[in-house]
C-alpha cells in the first residue's frame, strides 16, 4: 500500500497503469480479490485530474477493505458521454451503516473534497446485493 501513496506509474504510464498496480497491491495487502476494468477509450490528459481520481479510488478501496471485509472489490473506469468518465469502486462487503450527513468519516470527506476540486460528482451508497458502490462522475 505504501507504493500507492506515490503513484509513480501514474506519471509514467497514465491512470490505467496506476490503477492496475493499485488493484494488485490492494488485493495482496488486504487478502481480497481486487479487479480493474478500464475502458481503453478513456483518456485522462490532465495529470491533476488523474491524480485525484487515483486517490479517490485508493481511499474507496481502503474504506471497503477496512470496514466492509469484502471478498471482492471491483474498480471500473468507463466513458460517460462524449468527454466524461466514471470511476466506480464497488464491493460485496458488509455495507455502510446509516450516518447523519454531517457525520461522514474522514475518508468520505476527503473523497468528496477531491471530487469537488476536479468538478466531479461523487456518490457513495449501499448496494441492494450487499456492499458499497462509490461513483465519481467526471464531466469533461
Amino acid at each position: 500500500m505504501a507504493r500507492g501513496l506515490f503513484p509513480v506509474r501514474l506519471e509514467e504510464n497514465g491512470l490505467a497503469s496506476a490503477l492496475e498496480e493499485l488493484a494488485n497491491h490492494a488485493g495482496a495487502f488486504f487478502n481480497t480479490k481486487c479487479e480493474l476494468h478500464y475502458e481503453p477509450r478513456v483518456v485522462i490528459r490532465d495529470h491533476s485530474v488523474a491524480q485525484h481520481l487515483y486517490y479517490i479510488a485508493q481511499e474507496s478501496i481502503i474504506n471497503a477493505a477496512k470496514h466492509g471485509k469484502p471478498r471482492i472489490i471491483e474498480i471500473h473506469v468507463n466513458a460517460d458521454g462524449a468527454n466524461g468518465c466514471r470511476l466506480i469502486v464497488r464491493d460485496d462487503g458488509a455495507g455502510m451503516p446509516a450516518v447523519a450527513p454531517g457525520n461522514l468519516g474522514m475518508g468520505l470527506r476527503i473523497m468528496k473534497y477531491r471530487a469537488r476540486l476536479i468538478h466531479a460528482a461523487l456518490q457513495v451508497n449501499n448496494r441492494l446485493e450487499g456492499g458499497v458502490e462509490m461513483v465519481c462522475r467526471l464531466i469533461g
